[in-house]
């Protein structure tokens, strides 16, 4: 079972913003995890990360972003993008109203105003010889933080 804020995937899917191609790729009452693996089929990574996501609860997307973007070591390689991922993730082990405004306001600080979506593609394409092999791995561990199958920390 996933963790979606919607159990409708085709609302989820046209409020993502997903392209007519994506959506194309959609039957009838099909569940989250067949639309996911449809998408990435198709080479769509981009499109099946946004649903996810978009999908999943604030905190589980955060920490998948940045357990994506700590895989990815030339993403935080600069200490202003360091101090971003670290508040980020400081969040998601304490998710008090006070961890979260002290993130948003690092991250802001420094310009990184990214969803989680951005964030993960970002990884993807800060090395593009690996971008499909990157949005794959992404997308497992997105699929088992949906799933439950990894745990918040704390």
């Amino acid at each position: 079972m996933f963790a979606f804020g919607t159990p409708d995937i085709r609302q989820l899917a046209e409020t993502t913003g997903l392209p007519g191609a994506a959506l194309k790729l959609m039957t009838f009452g099909q569940r989250p995890e067949s639309f996911l693996q449809a998408l990435d089929k198709a080479k769509r990574g981009s499109d099946a990360v946004s649903l996810l996501a978009h999908g999943m609860p604030e905190q589980s997307s955060v920490r998948w972003a940045t357990l994506s973007v700590r895989s990815v070591p030339a993403c935080w390689s600069d200490e202003i993008a360091k101090e971003a991922l670290t508040a980020a993730e400081t969040w998601v082990r304490t998710p008090a109203e006070l961890t979260r405004e002290r993130a948003s306001m690092t991250i802001s600080r420094h310009s990184f105003e990214m969803p989680a979506a951005a964030a993960i593609r970002f990884a993807a394409v800060v090395e593009p010889n690996r971008a499909t092999e990157l949005y794959q791995r992404f997308l497992e561990t997105g699929v088992k933080i949906a799933q439950d199958k990894i745990r918040m920390p704390g």
